[in-house]
């Protein structure tokens, strides 16, 4: 949430988590902080700081921090928020904490910041910004000791002063339980709290609570009204929420149509499952007329995400050339990708491929496993299981054994790789990502050109480390962030 007329927030609402999202925040500038015009001329308050008046001293570190009245300039900031905090400034010290953590004109450093959070803390008698901060701190391990006890305890602290993001956090940690006992009920009490105030992310979590009955009576007629709420925020989750909510019927009428249009807007925003889902719609002319260039386009666009089930459609598209040249050399490359997080479709693609040597040199031996292990997912058991039985009579006894072994042992992301040479458009851009995430000590896995769990944990990772919202997802302000660090680290 910006809320500086200079759009100078400390950090807004982020996801961090497997599964739900973390909120990391640091609440509202204080009104003597936001409103610069109170202050008084540069020339004078630089007087009065030089003299040694704490409060000066905290509004010329401000000034310098907004670039109003001077240039911006995150050194001279922390000169004057340094000078103020020694004297026990609790906003001081707040903020010379941020720069610590966010490495603003300073090196950045995680202990420093938290120990001039903890001054704060000790001087506040009520302060929720500096205590929503010490329960993140303890949450992601920074600075200290992951501690999640420690964390709730921050947590609700800030909550119970009015601090949305630490309700929303604290209605994660109980539905997730950590810190806490496993409590649904707590978890929904927090969850409306923040929901209440405004919070898209607790709107989309109170949402899933009602749609699936966790803490409170499933009820899809509040579930929508919530995720509604957040969508019309431009919420991502929450628009993929209300499509899917059309697409089953659920709360509303089923409707293909008014559902693509919510996974419109979501894929528009880069939500890669929504993506896939146009791709599929596109596919079969679902909601949309049937256009398989359409499908095309949204598949790269989700598989170019790293979604499994996009990667496999997209092999799939040119392995039967819809949409695109048929192609079996790309067809082998993306359902490999697909493969490798253990999705059914590719395996089916693959065993075509081996089985009629497109692509690949024929390997009835090959073949037999992929359908066998495609064979597990009940939307192709009676399919796969044909093509291996008709495959399997091609086989010597020897081949056949060798093939239920080789499925009896395969493991998803065992050894595949993908020739250099197909390797998909927008991978190299990923590939590079991976690199410099790499180079500024965040580990995104093999630098391979696939957005996977692991690039995604490590651009979440980065985006924290410098306030940007923690979506795991690529965009220009992360572009921008990382070659500003890149530039300060050769400096």
């Amino acid at each position: 949430m910006i809320v500086s007329k200079c759009q100078a927030a400390l950090l807004s609402a982020a996801t961090v988590a497997s599964v739900i999202s973390f909120v990391v925040f640091v609440s509202s500038l204080a009104a003597q902080e936001n409103d610069t015009s109170t202050i008084p001329r540069t020339v004078e308050i630089e007087t009065l700081a030089e003299q040694g008046d704490v409060d000066a001293q905290f509004s010329l570190g401000l000034l310098y921090f907004l670039g109003e009245g001077v240039s911006r300039n995150d050194a001279e900031a922390v000169k004057w928020f340094r000078r103020a905090a020694e004297h026990e400034h609790t906003r001081a010290q707040f903020r010379l904490g941020y720069m610590y953590e966010f490495g603003k004109g300073v090196p950045q450093d995680y202990t420093e910041a938290l120990n001039w959070y903890r001054l704060a803390a000790e001087a506040a008698v009520s302060d929720p910004d500096v205590h929503v901060r010490i329960g993140l701190m303890y949450d992601l391990g920074k600075g200290v000791e992951k501690d999640d006890a420690e964390a709730v305890k921050w947590y609700r602290r800030a909550a119970e002063e009015g601090s949305v993001a630490a309700q929303f956090n604290l209605g994660v940690m109980y539905r997730q339980g950590e810190g806490v006992p496993q409590d649904d009920t707590e978890a929904l009490r927090w969850y409306r709290r923040a929901a209440e105030q405004g919070d898209p992310d607790a709107q989309v979590s109170l949402g899933e609570m009602y749609f699936f009955g966790r803490g409170v009576s499933k009820d899809y007629d509040k579930a929508l009204g919530w995720y509604r709420r957040a969508a019309q925020r431009s919420h991502v989750r929450a628009q993929f929420a209300v499509g899917r909510m059309y697409e089953l019927g659920k709360g509303v009428p089923q409707d293909y149509a008014e559902a693509a249009k919510w996974y419109r807007d979501a894929a528009n925003q880069r939500h890669a499952l929504s993506q896939a889902t146009l791709g599929l719609w596109y596919e079969y002319g679902m909601g949309v007329p049937q256009d398989y260039e359409e499908a095309v386009k949204w598949y790269r666009r989700a598989a170019e995400q790293g979604n499994a089930s996009a990667q496999s459609g997209l092999g799939q598209m040119y392995y039967f050339g819809k949409g695109v040249s048929l192609d079996y050399e790309k067809a082998l490359s993306w359902s490999l990708l697909a493969v490798a997080q253990d999705d059914p479709s590719g395996k089916m693609i693959l065993g075509m491929l081996y089985e009629y040597g497109k692509g690949v040199s024929r390997d009835l031996v090959q073949a037999h496993m992929w359908y066998n292990l495609a064979s597990v997912a009940q939307a192709f058991h009676q399919l796969a299981a044909e093509s291996r039985e008709r495959v399997a009579k091609g086989l010597k006894p020897g081949e056949l054994a060798h093939a239920q072994q080789m499925a009896r042992i395969w493991q998803p992301e065992a050894d595949l790789e993908v020739p250099s040479e197909t390797m998909r458009p927008g991978a190299e851009a990923v590939l590079a990502l991976q690199q410099a995430l790499s180079q500024l000590g965040y580990d995104p896995g093999p630098p391979d050109g696939v957005l996977g769990p692991k690039t995604q944990a490590a651009i979440r990772a980065f985006q924290a480390s410098t306030g940007l919202p923690m979506d795991g997802a690529m965009s220009p302000a992360l572009d921008e962030a990382i070659q500003t660090k890149l530039t300060a680290t050769v400096q």
